[in-house]
């Protein structure tokens, strides 16, 4: 996964969607039946692959974390411990993207649900 989103090449019919055509065209080209991401927007974009019960390196606070489908995988007391770490990592108003089958259930008012799958921190 990590791979896929770091190339930066998305199907154009999966991101019509999600993209207005002022962003599709200020960060990406097409090629084909693709959507690329410019250099210039993926220059400011890193992707990390990291062991989630283990320490992690010092980072500066993320913009959004995306973390799909792990947390169903941990009991209450690491899903809990989890969440408030990424409520550290992230900046204010930044984003969490988890996956459909999971939830955060008590977010004590460090995140506010903007839908299903995400999640922004507050403050």
């Amino acid at each position: 996964m990590v791979n896929r989103a770091q190339q930066g090449r998305y199907q154009q019919r999966q991101c019509q969607p999600l993209l207005s055509p002022a962003i599709q065209q200020r960060y990406f080209k097409q090629e084909n039946d693709y959507l690329v991401v410019k250099n210039t927007l993926k220059s400011m974009v890193s992707f990390s692959r990291l062991n989630l019960l283990d320490p992690w390196p010092a980072f500066t606070p993320f913009d959004m974390i995306v973390c799909r489908n792990v947390m169903i995988y941990f009991d209450k007391p690491t899903q809990e411990a989890l969440i408030n770490r990424y409520h550290r990592l992230l900046r204010p108003n930044g984003y969490l993207l988890i996956g459909h089958s999971e939830k955060i259930t008590n977010p004590a008012g460090k995140f506010t649900s903007l839908g299903r799958t995400i999640y922004q921190r507050n403050g």
